[in-house]
């Protein structure tokens, strides 16, 4: 397997607190694009309302590198150090999965190799704080707090 993920459905606040839980904990900023301004580096990690779906997050001493290859055009997840972030989105009372996903290994001359121990011990300190903090549903997914609270209350529905 090349790469590790994680799915899961997340409101704009579980988003916000899981991002700022792995802050406090390891280090990261996210990298996002919306509407008007090109990818780039935050550590406010509240979803707004023009924010794409596809983003990053990333090591802060990884932030000018990554910014630099993707000003190139979008990059290969397999060849950056770097968390692909698809964000969850809430829409017409249904929310929508979303995905962190990473390649612990990058090709290379038609063979395989382990990227550096510095992002993948980083990515999977990540994804533990990330399967701590969030619920699983037992098929693959995971969820965060307020998210399951909306649903068990029949407020939204999950869309996959």
């Amino acid at each position: 397997m090349i790469g590790k993920q994680i799915n899961c459905y997340l409101t704009t606040n579980d988003q916000r607190r899981l991002l700022e839980s792995i802050h406090g904990d390891v280090g990261c900023v996210l990298i996002k694009r919306d509407h008007d301004q090109p990818y780039r580096g935050v550590e406010s990690f509240l979803k707004q309302e023009g924010d794409w779906a596809l983003a990053y997050l990333c090591q802060p001493s990884q932030v000018d590198r990554l910014l630099r290859v993707i000003s190139e055009g979008q990059p290969d997840p397999t060849l950056i150090a770097a968390i692909q972030f698809i964000q969850p989105m809430e829409e017409k009372g249904e929310l929508q999965a979303g995905r962190f996903w990473y390649a612990p290994i990058q090709p290379s001359s038609g063979d395989w190799f382990r990227k550096p121990d510095e992002f993948v011990k980083w990515a999977e300190a990540v994804f533990r704080i990330s399967r701590r903090q969030l619920a699983s549903l037992g098929d693959g997914f995971r969820i965060g707090a307020e998210a399951k609270a909306l649903v068990e209350s029949g407020a939204v529905k999950l869309k996959q």
